[in-house]
């Protein structure tokens, strides 16, 4: 923070005592933890994300769907520890509102499975998820993925199209 002189002419700078964290910004790590122990980092690990196009592939084709107005969902069991990955499309708005749209998206996840998910989930974003607030969006991704995770092996939806 930039302190002006009573002169006018030069500022100086007000240092500001940091706790001592490591080598770890301040801003990852959730605001709870015990009593003597270091926080846990407050982010979806790449380890619980879908990174590879193939797998969202796979998901897509193989997967349980199931769709609101808001947002779709593909659902496999996972082979592993399940993981999640996010597509929301030029449609949804800008890259503000798709990337507040990823946000409300992992911070669901990272709440609802604190340790790994039972499913790889595709979440398909639609316009207008951005402008739901935490809880609205919360609701919404648990019916829409308690709908796809009750189906059958494809359940209702009829297989898509190959062209």
């Amino acid at each position: 923070m930039a302190v002006w002189s009573s002169s006018g002419v030069a500022p100086r700078v007000a240092t500001v005592s940091q706790p001592d964290i490591g080598a770890v910004s301040p801003g990852s790590f959730t605001a709870m933890a015990a009593p003597g122990e270091r926080p846990r980092p407050a982010r979806l690990g790449r380890d619980r994300r879908l990174l590879n196009p193939k797998d969202f592939q796979e998901i897509l084709r193989d997967g349980r769907r199931a769709a609101s107005s808001l947002v779709g969902v593909s659902v496999r069991t996972a082979r592993g520890a399940g993981r999640v990955g996010i597509a929301a499309s030029a449609k949804v708005g800008g890259s503000v509102v798709r990337n507040r749209a990823k946000r409300l998206i992992r911070e669901f996840f990272r709440h609802t499975y604190r340790g790994a998910a039972p499913y790889d989930i595709v979440v398909s974003v639609k316009p207008g998820f951005a402008d739901l607030t935490y809880s609205d969006a919360c609701r919404s991704l648990h019916e829409v993925i308690a709908r796809a995770a009750g189906r059958g092996a494809r359940g209702d939806t009829p297989p898509r199209p190959r062209h």
